[in-house]
């Protein structure tokens, strides 16, 4: 009988190392098709929370709020636009008089609700519906309107952007209000969730206490807030450069020594920077829906005056972007 000839060791090897070759030169391709496919569904997303949000406008000849606070409705900018995202089912369902109920329920609580519309595929969100204690649970978005040149702390918000924090309904923006022209007004983007020297914070001795509250920054972003500071949660500002992060990383001293005060005044700016930055996981930029309800992709290199330019709705600024 005639004898099968088998593998050699070496010939086995090589073929080997071919195949991981192959792998090798593969997987970043790969890799690149997932990230352009999760940017393009991204910017579908922002396309369609602009048309919700224009449609919101045609309904009720205003934009929605970025927070409204009253003791006859509380409700945000994502929430205004449940209706024009087909969920008007949960919009019907929403206790405007008691917001705190809508976060009661666990995972099945109203503002537990998931909607993948809301959330970059590229987004870094750790947990998502989150817990906030007390029994209460709150979802995430990875997307947040236009609040102008500045949005923190609350009582210095600038107001000159499109969604801002208004009382009774009264001051919310209206088209005709965006005299820099739609095209030339940011409108909606995107929150990066991610920033490990924010997070290594998380056990530092601030003295006094954190005042606003201080958590990780995968906590930020909740799409129906329902205090004043909430309006961290659903609009951004261009006071700083796109995927701007903390700058510095807090480390403790070696045990037994204590670690010093870390003074929470001196702090305060940088949380109010990083919490109204724009920013997001695709590489280089982010994605922005403009007022004329296109989407477009900014790069992290635009200058700061540039997007501070892009968020007043009438600065009277010429900003060329192309």
């Amino acid at each position: 009988m005639p004898r099968r000839r088998a593998f050699t060791l070496i010939e086995l090897l090589v073929v080997i190392a071919i195949i991981a070759i192959l792998v090798g030169l593969l997987l970043p391709a790969v890799q690149k098709v997932r990230a352009a496919a999760a940017r393009l569904v991204c910017q579908n997303n922002l396309k369609q929370l602009a048309l919700a949000s224009h449609s919101c406008h045609d309904a009720h000849r205003k934009l929605p709020p970025g927070l409204m606070l009253s003791s006859a409705r509380t409700t945000s900018l994502f929430v205004e636009i449940l209706p024009f995202v087909e969920q008007d089912n949960l919009y019907r369902q929403w206790d405007f008089l008691n917001p705190s109920a809508n976060y009661l329920g666990g995972n099945a609580a109203r503002a537990a609700n998931v909607l993948p519309l809301y959330v970059c595929p590229s987004a870094f969100l750790d947990r998502n519906p989150i817990d906030m204690g007390g029994g209460r649970t709150a979802a995430l978005t990875s997307y947040a309107g236009n609040g102008g040149s500045r949005t923190l702390l609350p009582a210095q918000a600038s107001n000159d952007g499109v969604f801002h924090r208004v009382q009774n309904g009264v001051g919310q923006t209206r088209l005709t209000d965006i005299r820099d022209g739609t095209s030339n007004t940011l409108l909606l983007g995107e929150r990066l969730q991610a920033d490990g020297n924010w997070n290594s914070f998380l056990p530092a001795p601030f003295q006094p206490a954190p005042n606003p509250d201080f958590f990780a920054i995968g906590t930020y972003g909740i799409w129906a807030p329902s205090t004043a500071i909430g309006i961290r949660d659903v609009t951004l500002a261009g006071m700083n450069a796109i995927n701007y992060g903390h700058p510095t990383r807090w480390q403790p001293p070696p045990w037994p020594e204590q670690p010093p005060p870390v003074p929470w005044d001196k702090f305060l700016p940088y949380y109010e920077a990083r919490l109204s930055a724009y920013g997001s996981a695709h590489s280089g930029g982010a994605n922005f829906a403009f007022c004329d309800g296109t989407v477009r992709y900014l790069a992290e290199s635009l200058p700061v005056s540039s997007l501070r330019a892009l968020s007043t709705r009438h600065g009277g600024e010429t900003v060329n972007i192309d």
